[in-house]
């Protein structure tokens, strides 16, 4: 079979998001299988052509840039004419692509091959939680939304990476349970992901004694981090000992607007625990 991907964040561009980690594996196992593997991903101009281990890597402009819708919908619009070229010279059998900020939107207007959605997320949660920083963005993620939505509509098949999402799809989304697919989506590998020593506990001058709670990932709304916030004069009222450690790129989309950061320390501030933050 002839499987061609639209990932954005195919490595070594792009941002390292979920897609980033979850197409190289993919695409690896699939050609193994015998497959005939092309992944149309983002990359600094000029675009460049190449195959690694049976896999037909086709990049295509604009440059990566952090946060910047418009820089995503010039991918999407490339992305798709490159498809066009790889149905034509290839005769591609299937194509897929993640759902989420209309990615996938142009492939199923033009519905010349079957399309699999991916569901890593939905800007529906972003608009939810108001994880966006002014009218502007706001407005892009309404229409990002509703891209997402057509494409929901028109495609052939759905994944859901998750039991939540099937659920969410399913229930919310109303989307018909012939055209969902359930695949948990591992991306952690327990061969390398070992526990090994560390000094973070020096670094920040926790004692070991001290019960340490510990958050990664972007500071926004979406990942719920405001709710750890609002749990805190909790968790420290029941457990003394504990020491809130924060890992994060900052973003402007805190409750109210602004920096996440400086939310965070005011809210600490303002409740008693900023003692109990690193």
């Amino acid at each position: 079979m002839k499987i061609a991907y639209l990932a954005k964040d195919y490595p070594p561009y792009g941002q390292n998001f979920a897609a980033a980690l979850y197409y190289p594996k993919l695409a690896t196992a699939l050609a193994g299988l015998g497959h005939e593997v092309h992944i149309i991903s983002q990359a600094p101009e000029p675009a460049e052509e190449r195959t690694a281990e049976g896999i037909y890597i086709h990049w295509v402009g604009p440059a990566p840039k952090s946060g910047s819708g418009i820089t995503r919908l010039q991918f999407d619009y490339h992305a798709w004419r490159k498809l066009r070229r790889l149905k034509a010279e290839f005769n591609i059998d299937i194509v897929e692509s993640q759902v989420f900020f209309g990615d996938a939107f142009l492939t199923s207007v033009n519905r010349r091959i079957p399309l699999v959605a991916q569901t890593f997320a939905f800007t529906a949660m972003f608009l939810k939680t108001k994880t966006y920083s002014g009218a502007v963005e706001h407005a892009v993620y309404k229409l990002a939304s509703m891209l997402e939505n057509f494409s929901l509509a028109k495609a052939d098949i759905i994944i859901a990476n998750s039991p939540q999402t099937q659920r969410y799809l399913l229930e919310e989304r109303k989307i018909k349970p012939e055209k969902v697919r359930l695949v948990t989506e591992v991306r952690i590998d327990l061969d390398k992901m070992k526990y090994t020593p560390s000094d973070v506990r020096s670094r920040y001058g926790i004692p070991a004694n001290l019960k340490m709670i510990f958050y990664t990932g972007w500071l926004q709304a979406r990942k719920g981090v405001h709710i750890l916030c609002e749990a805190m004069p909790q968790i420290v009222k029941q457990c003394p000992d504990c020491t809130l450690v924060v890992l994060g790129r900052d973003t402007d989309s805190a409750p109210g607007g602004g920096s996440f950061k400086r939310y965070i320390l005011d809210h600490a501030a303002r409740h008693a625990y900023a003692d109990k933050m690193k």
